[in-house]
């Protein structure tokens, strides 16, 4: 028909009258055992074999010999001698003569084993729909668990070509296919990723967000081990009565703005924004030392950017606030139903520091006793003693700070317990 055996040499590729040769793909087989052998060469060289021994053969006369073959270039390279060298007559070498790449067409054409090349439109639409399903994959696990299926499911092309040539000889391509797949599936989950990080990281703190693209448990929570800040404005209510709703709500972006900034450089999460106070957790869901430090110097700083006042609709108003730090453990996580659930910490020190804030209905920081602890060689402090606080059984000892140092100094400023001042020493030299 219209498939022709070329011819080997430099003018292979064109007919004698310049017309290109018709080409197709074969099921190629080369070495020793591809073809039955009744004489050797040297029988054949001293005329020793048997009468008969070519009857009803094709024979193809050329030469073998390595050096020969390669003295007059009559060496050629096949992807199947490339992949599998001890196949070119028991060498190593990629490189086969050209003989017998000639007798391995003839043979693919008498035993028709050719082999389909995929229609264009085919390797297209393949490439499609399993981008298309790994996408939809990807997309339904935006955590690690996306990534392990869009890798895992790259190896399909490649199985799929593997499969199609061993059933009904048809040559899919894989190599280039696989390669595409790789960088749609890659640039679109970085895309969705960066888009969902960019309309939601003003909805949650950057920690939370990333816990949520990360993780695939509802509901899951951890224990942590850190410091829990509540804020709330003082005389916000009598504010309301005073003022439009409208400039209450751009009052209070604007006092949040400066807050949130504070919090954030201090490696805080900020839980949720509620009316005119906001709940901010030092230590998760990334965990850090010295969260309580983070968490006192970010309340020195909040209270000292408080000072200024805040301008809305060309007026300036103060906000002052009150701050209460606790510091313990308590599990932070995801809570609430399958539709729908929030990032929220849960604990007594979470209801600790609600109540410290409000103690003496100042704007003031407070902290108690383990923060205290924890930060006493950077405060100054004023001890209030042992305050009795709703929902708690105990008197609770709590400090009002009146200074911060972000170095720290030697020895806490008040005596445990006594309540009683003593000179701090000087800074030691750094």
């Amino acid at each position: 028909g219209e498939r022709s055996i070329p011819r080997t040499g430099p003018t292979a590729i064109d007919w004698f009258d310049g017309t290109e040769i018709p080409s197709t793909y074969i099921d190629f087989k080369t070495g020793m055992s591809a073809f039955a052998s009744p004489a050797s060469f040297e029988q054949v060289a001293k005329n020793e074999f048997a009468k008969g021994s070519f009857k009803g053969k094709i024979v193809f006369v050329g030469v073998t010999g390595t050096d020969l073959a390669k003295s007059m270039g009559e060496l050629r390279a096949t992807s199947l001698t490339h992949l599998r060298p001890e196949l070119n007559f028991g060498t190593r070498s990629s490189l086969i003569p050209a003989v017998a790449i000639q007798a391995s067409y003839l043979n693919a054409f008498l035993t028709k084993a050719y082999v389909t090349p995929a229609r264009s439109w085919a390797i297209g639409l393949t490439v499609f729909l399993v981008s298309m399903l790994l996408l939809t994959a990807a997309r339904s696990f935006i955590n690690w668990r996306g990534v392990v299926i869009s890798v895992a499911g790259l190896g399909i092309i490649p199985l799929l070509a593997y499969a199609l040539f061993l059933i009904f000889r048809i040559h899919l391509p894989w190599v280039i296919p696989t390669l595409v797949m790789s960088l749609t599936i890659g640039l679109s989950a970085w895309i969705e990723r960066s888009a969902i990080k960019r309309k939601w990281s003003t909805y949650v703190s950057p920690e939370v967000l990333e816990l949520i693209l990360r993780s695939e448990e509802e509901g899951g929570a951890k224990r942590y081990t850190g410091s829990v800040m509540f804020a709330d404005i003082r005389g916000f209510t009598t504010m309301s009565e005073q003022h439009p709703p409208e400039r209450l709500v751009r009052l209070l972006n604007a006092h949040f703005e400066k807050m949130a900034d504070v919090i954030l450089a201090n490696q805080g999460t900020i839980d949720k924004f509620m009316g005119d106070g906001l709940l901010a957790v030092f230590g998760a869901p990334r965990e850090f030392e010295h969260s309580a430090v983070s968490a006192v110097r970010a309340a020195w700083q909040m209270h000292l950017a408080m000072m200024a006042p805040v301008a809305a609709d060309g007026e300036m108003f103060d906000l002052p606030t009150g701050i209460g730090i606790a510091s313990g453990q308590f599990v932070a996580g995801h809570v609430g139903s399958k539709r729908r659930y929030d990032f929220t910490v849960i604990g007594d020190i979470v209801n600790l520091s609600s109540r410290l804030q409000g103690i003496t209905g100042e704007p003031d920081v407070i902290i108690d006793r383990a923060t205290y602890e924890l930060v006493g060689s950077y405060v100054e402090v004023e001890p209030m003693g042992h305050v009795s606080l709703k929902g708690k059984t105990m008197p609770i000892e709590c400090f009002r700070v009146t200074a911060w140092s972000d170095e720290p100094l030697t020895g806490p400023k008040y005596i445990t317990g006594l309540g009683k001042k003593r000179k701090r020493r000087k800074k030691e030299p750094r």
